[in-house]
């Protein structure tokens, strides 16, 4: 086995997390390795290219709120990056018509049967009056979000969409997704724009339910993975190293601390003397690594922290747009985005025209049959053209492809698995974790890249 000889900074993975946190370090002229076991760098901002066209891993773009961060990429990002408005252009079909992002009450008013609108909003308002007189804690997503917005609502925006996109129901998620994340409905402004229509409005709570974009939105005409190429590149510039294609064995503790880390790569055996490891993988793939294991309440609960998987079908398609959209979610399709990122100024070759990213969860291709890819892809384009947006001779090149870990499964209790976790990372005194894996947080990019460089800069000198 071959070592090197000199401590260094370990980064583990590189998706915008990692590459966030080891160009940080490079920075500050330390001593890094970025460890990748993909052939390329950028995680959920990388992508698969064919014919000369990048198909990314769905609409990413970046935002953010935080000056500091925003002067930062943009200075990284000079010339390649452009900002533009999205405002319009994300929205939601449901029953055959297409409502605005977010949702607006008065479009549900006019396009809903009065008869459901009516219903709507007499279980929100019972629901929030019970709620003031008679609160109880809920025990998971769908008391949340009953309790929140109505046994209507939920059954009518949250219920079938939640249960076809994690592959469970509602009952089985922690309260904290609901909480946190709502598959991309601002439904209190929806009850409040509806009530405010029928005469009936109030104060209504302020709510983090959705994740809005925040910010100036900002993309290259090459697609986001550019962040990532420019990030790598900054990390080389400074001396870093990054290796791809490598499959992690073992971290060795000695005397409370990382001392040395083996992977492998091309074949061959390699060790590392350890001063700091920051990790973004996934916590289930972390945590057996440690040499001496750690207890097995430990390893019990970091098996526990599932991901999501989802699979991306990427079409090339022969006219210069398919909708005015950037995006849009669909209930009744295999997928449940469908995602155009030259709406936003994606570049494909030939020019004029269109790329489509149909992103769908493992759980729906297993529920409909779809085992192959020729099977996925001829499903997707079957809906496509039911939803008369292509024709199938439009239709020029295609490719289906997969991300494992995409999103985390917030199960029942998985707070609790957190934080036996984090105890037992806190004993170790050079090993930090952090990012949408490393956290276990259902964060967007922008966030996973602050997480990362926060973290960094909390390692003591």
């Amino acid at each position: 086995m071959r070592g090197f000889l000199d401590k260094q900074n370990i980064v583990l993975g590189a998706g915008a997390a990692g590459l966030a946190a080891a160009w940080e370090l490079a920075e500050k002229k330390k001593n890094v390795r970025v460890l990748e076991r993909n052939a390329i760098v950028g995680g959920m901002i990388s992508y698969v290219e064919k014919n000369g066209n990048k198909y990314e891993y769905g609409s990413h773009v970046f935002h953010t709120d935080n000056e500091e961060l925003r002067v930062r990429v943009l200075e990284l990002m000079k010339d390649r990056f452009f900002s533009f408005d999205r405002g319009g252009k994300i929205s939601i079909c449901f029953r055959g018509k297409y409502y605005r992002y977010p949702l607006n009450g008065i479009d549900i008013l006019v396009n809903f049967p009065l008869g459901l609108s009516a219903e709507c909003v007499w279980d929100f308002v019972v629901s929030f009056l019970s709620n003031k007189l008679f609160y109880k804690e809920p025990r998971n997503s769908a008391e949340v979000l009953r309790s929140h917005f109505g046994k209507k609502l939920y059954e009518v925006f949250f219920k079938d969409y939640t249960h076809k996109f994690w592959g469970r129901p509602c009952e089985e998620l922690d309260k904290l997704f609901a909480l946190e994340r709502i598959p991309r409905s601002d439904v209190v402004k929806v009850v409040k724009d509806v009530c405010d229509a029928l005469g009936i409005g109030g104060k209504f709570a302020e709510h983090n339910l959705t994740e809005r974009a925040i910010g100036k939105l900002y993309y290259s005409k090459n697609g986001i993975h550019d962040l990532a190429d420019r990030m790598a590149n900054k990390i080389r510039e400074n001396n870093g190293v990054i290796d791809t294609d490598v499959t992690l064995a073992r971290i060795n503790i000695e005397g409370g601390r990382a001392a040395t880390i083996e992977y492998t790569k091309g074949g061959e055996r390699l060790s590392a003397g350890v001063e700091n490891i920051v990790s973004t993988i996934p916590l289930r793939y972390l945590i057996p690594l440690f040499n001496p294991l750690p207890p097995r309440e430990v390893l019990d609960c970091a098996e526990r922290l599932q991901h999501l998987p989802f699979t991306v079908c990427g079409l090339l398609v022969n006219k210069p747009s398919v909708r005015d959209a950037v995006c849009t979610y669909y209930r009744d399709c295999v997928f449940n985005r469908l995602s155009e990122p030259t709406a936003h100024g994606l570049t494909t070759i030939p020019e004029n025209k269109t790329i489509l990213l149909a992103e769908m969860t493992d759980f729906t291709l297993r529920e409909d049959g779809l085992n192959t890819d020729a099977d996925i892809l001829k499903r997707v384009v079957d809906d496509i053209i039911s939803l008369g947006l292509i024709k199938r001779e439009e239709v020029e090149d295609s490719c289906v492809f997969r991300y494992r870990e995409a999103y985390p499964i917030y199960h029942i209790g998985f707070q609790d698995d957190l934080k036996v976790i984090f105890d037992y990372l806190k004993s170790l005194q050079n090993v930090f974790t952090t990012g949408r894996q490393g956290l276990f947080r259902y964060v967007n990019t922008h966030a996973t890249m602050q997480l990362a460089i926060e973290e960094v800069g909390s390692i003591p000198a």
